[in-house]
């Protein structure tokens, strides 16, 4: 049982705050309407040519699960950039800061309360994303392989967002930071790549820095989901160059660095948030 206090209060105010279950059934809501609706076509495309194209279901997976990838991505920094800006706006930070709550607490607290949410929500979309295992195709190690995508993309984007919080005043401009942030964690890592190909005619060695892009990372693994197990190599192919890892390894690989980026980012936290570091 977790015994911290930050985290236990928020997790109470979560619960009775409408914000959850309004989160939850918008997401599931866009969820089960694609999904719904591209089952629907598939099925009325087989009854009028009499033929079943099991590989159109696994499209269908392989697009829900980008759709709710994409949602959790910018979902996330909205629910964390506020956690620590909105106490210092609040008056309340400084209070915590001279209890017995260390930042460490504060911001984990803070963090794991974000992360449980997430994971309600990552559990409440279970069977929309299970539609697909009644025609087969998707096995139980690719939807752990998925959800643990969903997590580290989660853990991520919220690290960004508390880190953010803890430096930024308003929780306006730590919203703001946010997504600048997360643009340039997806975007800005591809954008080196392009412009080293246009400069030098290849991407050589920055290539291994999409590791720390998430997009590209759950794509890989989406791909192998559904038969494409090149995809990596593909990519690197278009930047002019090669790269000695497979869908798996760089799955492996990525995740850990992401989490590792995370890490990074909560220590930041707590360190803008400790008292008389700043001199």
């Amino acid at each position: 049982m977790i015994t911290n206090p930050v985290y236990n209060r928020e997790m109470k105010v979560s619960a009775r705050s409408i914000r959850l279950p309004l989160i939850l059934a918008a997401f599931n809501l866009i969820l089960a309407v694609f999904a719904l609706a591209s089952m629907a076509a598939t099925i009325n495309q087989a009854r009028s040519d009499a033929q079943i194209n099991y590989a159109e279901f696994l499209t269908i997976f392989k697009y829900v699960a980008t759709i709710e990838f994409a949602m959790v991505l910018f979902i996330m920094p909205a629910m964390t950039s506020g956690s620590i800006s909105g106490e210092r706006e609040r008056g309340t930070l400084d209070l915590m800061l001279t209890t017995k709550l260390t930042p460490a607490r504060i911001v984990i607290g803070k963090l794991l309360t974000n992360m449980s949410n997430v994971i309600i929500v990552l559990v409440s979309s279970f069977p929309v994303l299970a539609l697909v295992f009644a025609y087969g195709g998707v096995t139980v190690k690719d939807f752990i392989v998925l959800m643990i995508s969903f997590i580290t993309v989660s853990f991520l984007t919220a690290a960004i967002g508390m880190c953010a919080s803890s430096i930024c005043r308003r929780s306006t401009i730590a919203t703001a930071v946010s997504y600048i942030a997360v643009l340039v964690l997806v975007g800005g890592t591809i954008g080196i790549n392009i412009l080293v190909y246009n400069f030098t005619g290849s991407a050589g060695k920055w290539i291994y820095l999409l590791l720390a892009n998430p997009a590209v990372t759950f794509y890989s693994s989406i791909n192998a989901m559904t038969g494409n197990r090149y995809f990596i190599a593909d990519l690197a192919a278009q930047f002019n160059t090669s790269i000695g890892l497979d869908s798996g390894v760089w799955f492996t690989a990525g995740t850990l660095v992401q989490l590792a980026v995370g890490i990074l980012l909560v220590a930041v936290s707590v360190k803008s948030l400790s008292p008389g570091k700043k001199g």
